[in-house]
């Protein structure tokens, strides 16, 4: 039988692992002033040289070890958009498809994250198994392709040329089946 003292014991450490992960979540969210960055030199003219390093190189480690991966560029294109995916290969040499990393997002302090888009331009960060909506790429318009029988061939314009970016107050948003590996 086990004594009152150790009952009490265990549950103060499962209460305070409790209240530990919870509060690691809200950790994840973006600071609503984190600002999206294209790259490096955009960074520049906001913060200092070490500031803009640091927040780009952490972005790029992210997405290195967290970006979502498909087994096909197809499946990657149906979530990211046409031309936004990019192989990456495994040690066996074995491709696989992640989105592109259209810039990063920092607070010029200690949080950094890669931006992703998705096919409709979302602009989406993923912080572990949540996702967060941080502003809207501003696509191009549709392309024409040709003409065929009474009709024109249009191919939607592509997150990966996008012209501009709107940011906004981070949102969570429903996880993404991909977000979780």
């Amino acid at each position: 039988m086990m004594s009152r003292s150790r009952m009490a014991r265990d549950v103060r450490l499962i209460l305070l692992a409790a209240i530990g992960l919870m509060l690691a979540g809200c950790e994840d969210a973006p600071p609503s002033g984190a600002v999206f960055f294209k790259d490096g030199p955009g960074c520049l003219a906001r913060f200092e040289s070490p500031v803009c390093i640091r927040a780009q190189d952490a972005a790029f480690r992210d997405y290195q070890a967290n970006a979502p991966v498909w087994n096909t560029r197809e499946e990657c294109e149906t979530e990211f958009g046409r031309d936004n995916c990019s192989p990456r290969y495994m040690p066996s040499n074995r491709p696989y498809y992640a989105p592109a990393m259209m810039g990063f997002l920092s607070d010029g302090d200690a949080f950094a994250a890669p931006v992703y888009a998705e096919a409709d331009g979302t602009a989406l960060v993923l912080r572990g198994a949540r996702v967060f909506r941080v502003g809207k790429f501003v696509l191009p318009p549709p392309v024409v392709a040709g003409q065929g029988r009474e009709r024109l061939i249009v191919k939607p314009a592509s997150p990966a040329y996008y012209t501009d970016f709107l940011g906004m107050t981070p949102e969570e948003v429903p996880p993404k089946s991909w977000s979780v590996r």
